[in-house]
């Protein structure tokens, strides 16, 4: 049968077979065979007349009902959302230090961005699911995590000694010299023969290990890159031998008992300050 002659094909739920209904033109029409093998001619006019077929089933297992549009249609993910994912990822390194908070909090604005898309498209984007999973990824480690570095910055200053910021309480005074001796600045004044705590970093030297006097700078850029600190930038650490520690990289934490240098010198240095640190010495649980 010529499929072209075919108008309307309906498939019965119940069974298995096609029913196909059509007209059949002269050229659909069946050719008798003599005994030759020859076709013999029929009439050249056939009334059109609507036939119907029951075509076998082949197998084959036809969805009743048919598929849906959601079976077959695709909607594209904003990008935004794999970056949202990146960041939130990343930013699990904030439970080692407090800078890498800024990654969940970025992780975050990504997956209200592309959420906020989504939702505007009528549709043509999908993966709103998984930016609400983001944000509430990302809102676990900023709490999870800033707790933790709360908890230690409260917890890090030993009883009885005050927290003292080496770059703002100390060396942004700098000096007084009068008539060739130093004077400390009203604001450091306050703080001599006190119990203090702070931190900075160790000043490289010859001497590795069991060190019980070295220079504390204010920043790594004067320590590690050898660079001359200026006076007011470092101070003098004095342990006693029984707690004599090793030189390592990094920020340290130091308390004790702030005073003057009164000349003394460390590693070819002269600091104008010094601190007796018989109390506590550590790297530093923060950064700040």
């Amino acid at each position: 049968m010529n499929m072209s002659a075919v108008n309307s094909a309906v498939i019965d739920p119940g069974s298995d077979a096609v029913e196909v209904s059509g007209q059949i033109s002269p050229l659909d029409s069946p050719k008798e065979v003599d005994g030759t093998g020859e076709t013999l001619p029929r009439e050249d006019v056939v009334e059109k007349s609507v036939a119907t077929t029951r075509v076998s089933s082949l197998g084959l297992d036809l969805p009743q009902g048919g598929y849906s549009e959601e079976e077959f249609s695709y909607r594209p993910v904003p990008v935004l959302v794999s970056i949202s994912a990146g960041l939130v990822i990343l930013g699990l390194s904030s439970f080692l230090t407090e800078w890498m908070l800024i990654l969940p909090l970025l992780g975050m604005f990504a997956a209200l961005m592309a959420l906020r898309k989504i939702r505007n498209s009528e549709g043509a984007y999908s993966g709103a699911g998984a930016c609400k999973a983001m944000i509430v990824c990302a809102s676990l480690i900023i709490v999870g995590a800033g707790s933790l570095h709360a908890m230690a910055y409260i917890t890090e200053v030993p009883e009885g000694y005050q927290r003292v910021s080496f770059a703002s309480d100390i060396s942004a005074h700098g000096m007084k010299v009068v008539e060739g001796k130093v004077e400390l600045p009203e604001a450091v004044q306050k703080l001599q023969n006190q119990p203090i705590f702070i931190k900075g970093y160790m000043y490289p030297s010859k001497q590795t290990a069991g060190i019980t006097k070295f220079l504390l700078c204010k920043d790594s850029g004067d320590c590690c890159f050898g660079g001359a600190p200026k006076p007011t930038d470092m101070i003098l650490i004095s342990i006693p031998k029984e707690k004599a520690v090793d030189f390592s990289p990094g920020l340290k934490a130091v308390a004790g008992t702030f005073t003057l240098a009164n000349g003394a010198e460390a590693d070819g240095q002269s600091p104008v300050y010094q601190l007796n640190a018989d109390q506590f010495y550590s790297p530093a649980r923060t950064a700040y």
